[in-house]
């Protein structure tokens, strides 16, 4: 049987609270600095998305 393990994780203090089970932590942890990149670059004001989409 393969180990794994109980993860808990925030997005910021007295954020959400993320709980899961992986059998690899350090990958389920990995870098998300690519993602903020985008973001700040797409879309700098962090502004709402909605009245974009073509709905």
């Amino acid at each position: 049987m393969k180990g794994g393990y109980v993860y808990i994780m925030s997005n910021k203090r007295d954020g959400t609270l993320y709980i899961g089970v992986t059998s690899d932590l350090s990958r389920r942890h990995w870098p998300r600095g690519w993602k903020l990149a985008l973001i700040h670059g797409m879309n700098p004001d962090w502004g709402d998305l909605c009245e974009r989409l073509n709905w």
